[in-house]
């Protein structure tokens, strides 16, 4: 018989069958869904918004409480790995110790608040008499093999630099996840990813036509990437094309989002200036009025306001694997660490979307407003040392360059041409309609394209493999007969 070794997952996959073993239908992740989706937490949350008017209001002092809060859960997951690990390199561990683990992960009864665990939507422990409680208890006590089975599982999730595999990709992870988060600096009246934007103002044949071209323009870099030797020869699982395009200004149909708040907030507080190529926080100019910033105001947005969505991650992890469609939550893909440093720094998720996803309109995320001032601006930006712990100084070793060549090209591939007909399932007429019309505007498509020059993708190979050579990977195998 055939074994296959793979690395193991975020340890979703496995986990519900270790609950229901336990605690029957408390440890259903469909019942856990319903009970979530019912719950005051959710109800009471902003799910979709028409105007700024729906979105409710948090001050400066709440969100630096829920960024400290963040801070708090992370490092209960450092230090619980630290633990286990103490408790595996002596040899000693315990079902005691297994069910102290479970009991701070929220998979077993404990001395933490069930929403203060590292995953209070998981399981449903919530008794209404002592004998409820006992029967619990009693259940948990007979089974210590599995409650160690789902600890060792659940522990690949909140470990960082750990080659897991997700979705069929292997990815380097970034450790423990509480909440997804994105921030916008100002109310836009709609959130849409890169690929779908501005098409509301166009007909319906020139949207057809910009989306097609995007699309191009993000194959032919991904394209592009993949022929880097520090791309080839990434030992850290597989690269993730389409979260770099996004990450270095490709236009795609990925959503960023971030498991940090702080980078939600710096997104939410600061701008990039195009004269002086600097990220710079917002100022009093830029939101005293609703119709403050131009752009905004043509949108019908409100440039007073910054906008913050958020969403539990292991509500979004229940959701993907039980794959119910009328508890659908959305999926968050996780980017990992990738050969260039931004997705790592801004601990990077995307969001998939198609042409109508609005995340307004998303119930998976609760939306809030904070009022914008300096003084908000002005902390995260330095919080952030000005922008260079979200955008890192990559020396040589940054693609953006490559990205603003290609967007700004007429001149494309004809392989990306021929993979963008196929990724928007064009037949062959369409495919020739669409290449006559590209043609009449100035496009053109040809065999091969050198995006830059053989000295400048030294420059970058040297670079991103000196930053390689700093970081460190593990692998847990498990195995499948």
């Amino acid at each position: 018989m055939e074994h296959k070794i793979f690395p193991s997952s975020n340890g979703f996959e496995f986990l519900e069958q270790y609950l229901t073993e336990i605690y029957g239908e408390r440890g259903s992740f469909k019942h856990n869904l319903i009970r979530y989706i019912n719950s005051d937490m959710f109800c009471r949350g902003c799910r979709f918004a028409d105007s700024i008017e729906d979105i409710p209001e948090i001050t400066f002092k709440e969100i630096q409480q829920l960024i400290e809060r963040e801070k708090y859960f992370r490092n209960i997951s450092v230090e619980l790995q630290r633990k286990y690990d103490q408790y595996n390199k002596s040899g000693k561990i315990t079902e005691e110790d297994y069910r102290e683990i479970a009991g701070i992960m929220g998979l077993a009864p404990g001395h933490t608040d069930r929403l203060e665990t590292l995953f209070p939507n998981t399981l449903d422990l919530y008794v209404c008499s002592e004998k409820e409680g006992k029967a619990i208890w009693d259940s948990v006590s007979s089974k210590p093999n599995i409650i160690a089975v789902m600890v060792n599982a659940m522990m690949d999730y909140i470990r960082s630099n750990q080659i897991i595999n997700y979705n069929g990709r292997d990815m380097l992870s970034q450790g423990y996840t509480r909440n997804f988060f994105r921030g916008e600096n100002a109310y836009y009246k709609t959130s849409k990813s890169s690929m779908f934007r501005g098409l509301d103002t166009m007909d319906e044949n020139q949207a057809e036509e910009t989306i097609f071209i995007r699309t191009i323009k993000m194959i032919d870099f991904a394209i592009w990437l993949s022929h880097l030797e520090c791309v080839k020869k990434w030992p850290h699982g597989d690269v993730f094309h389409g979260a770099v395009a996004q990450h270095y200004g490709i236009a795609t149909n990925g959503m960023d989002i971030s498991s940090n708040l702080k980078i939600a907030l710096f997104f939410a507080c600061c701008y990039y200036d195009n004269k002086s190529k600097k990220w710079l926080p917002l100022s009093n100019d830029d939101f005293t009025q609703a119709n403050s910033r131009e752009k905004v105001d043509e949108l019908g947005g409100d440039s007073r306001y910054g906008i913050l969505y958020s969403a539990p991650a292991d509500i979004a992890e229940l959701s993907k694997v039980a794959n119910i469609e009328d508890l659908h939550i959305t999926n968050v893909t996780p980017v990992g660490i990738q050969p260039f440093q931004r997705c790592e720094r801004q601990s990077a998720f995307i969001i998939e979307t198609g042409r109508t996803y609005d995340l307004f309109k998303d119930r998976s995320f609760t939306k809030v407003k904070f009022r914008l001032t300096e003084e908000i601006c002005d902390w995260i930006y330095h919080e952030m040392n000005k922008g260079e712990l979200v955008y890192p100084n990559e020396g040589k070793g940054n693609c953006q360059d490559i990205a603003g060549i290609i967007m700004n090209s007429r001149q494309h591939t004809i392989e990306a041409f021929n993979a963008a007909t196929h990724r928007l399932q064009f037949d062959e007429n369409k495919s020739n309609e669409i290449k006559k019309q590209l043609e009449k505007q100035g496009y053109n498509f040809c065999g091969n394209i050198q995006w830059c020059s053989v000295e400048r993708e030294r420059e970058l190979n040297r670079d991103c493999f000196e930053s390689i050579k700093n970081i460190n990977s593990t692998i847990r195998w498990m195995f499948c007969i």
